[in-house]
């Protein structure tokens, strides 16, 4: 219960914090995505040299490459969405076990991506 002399319920500060990472997170895969887009339609034609276990391969196009790099942030969107949604019914969060997953799969993307 999270009553306040207000009489309201507010969103602990870690809750907002979170809120407004996931949504400048978002912003950014969004821009990437948008970019990554572009880049597909602009070098469609282009091939580059595919590379297998650090060693020229075969040739492929620039945009398969392009192409799994997008789907790879779309995978990425869809836990942010999820703890968007799970952070909106949220009013009070102390030590839960869903609070600590979503400070992990925000620091993974953000800082370990490889």
């Amino acid at each position: 219960m999270c009553v306040t002399s207000t009489g309201r319920c507010e969103i602990p500060p870690m809750v907002f914090a979170l809120r407004m990472q996931i949504r400048f997170l978002r912003e950014d895969i969004h821009t990437f995505m948008d970019i990554l887009k572009q880049n597909a339609l602009k070098y469609k034609d282009t091939v580059m040299m595919g590379r297998t276990h650090g060693v020229h391969a075969e040739v492929q196009p620039l945009v398969l490459c392009l192409q799994l790099w997008y789907e790879e942030m779309k995978r990425n969107l869809e836990p942010l969405n999820l703890h968007t949604r799970m952070l909106k019914q949220v009013r009070f969060l102390v030590q839960s076990e869903h609070l600590r997953k979503i400070f992990h799969h925000l620091y993974r993307i953000t800082y370990v991506k490889s």
